[in-house]
């Protein structure tokens, strides 16, 4: 649902959307909210204050509290002008969320494993500074369908595993 709001938000200011309703001269108007003879109403792209009674939010809350609707009914009122669908976005199956939970795992092996066998190498600090989200993507980047065995035969062998993972470190020292 934030994605929707933010999507709302990002289509329609605020200051676009009351001058349908509200007479503004320079970014600021009478408040439709309260009486008054002096325009206290300031109004920007992404929101709007009253300083005479405190009125204030977003394009949101400025229609919500215009027309008298709740905010969920604004959203709507909003995106069905903005043509934004509301529909909920497609959740993960249980099974890719498990393929993911398994791949996280193996690239914490993988990092584990460059702990354990190059302590002083650079890669090992590359490694261990990356987060969680890196370390996966990068070892996403690199995986193959036989990478489980693979990672244990150049482990096994350090001379090919320092062969495998120089480029990673020339990589980063570069970039």
């Amino acid at each position: 649902m934030r994605h929707h709001i933010d999507a709302i938000k990002s289509s329609i200011h605020v200051n676009d959307y009351a001058s349908r309703y509200l007479d503004i001269k320079q970014g600021v108007a009478l408040c439709p909210f309260h009486v008054e003879r002096t325009p206290s109403l300031r109004l920007h792209r992404e929101y709007f204050f009253c300083f005479g009674c405190g009125a204030g939010g977003d394009v949101i809350k400025f229609a919500a509290r215009y027309h008298e609707l709740s905010n969920g009914d604004a959203i709507r009122l909003l995106a069905a002008e903005s043509g934004i669908s509301l529909t909920p976005p497609p959740k993960l199956k249980p099974y890719d969320r498990a393929k993911e939970e398994r791949i996280a795992a193996e690239a914490e092996e993988w990092r584990n494993q460059v702990r354990k066998r190059a302590k002083n190498w650079p890669a090992a600090d590359l490694l261990r500074a990356m987060s969680r989200r890196e370390l996966v993507d990068e070892y996403k980047g690199h995986r193959t369908k036989d990478l489980g065995e693979e990672m244990r035969a150049i482990m096994r062998d350090t001379e090919q595993w320092v062969k495998a993972i120089t480029p990673l470190v020339q990589a980063s020292l570069n970039a």
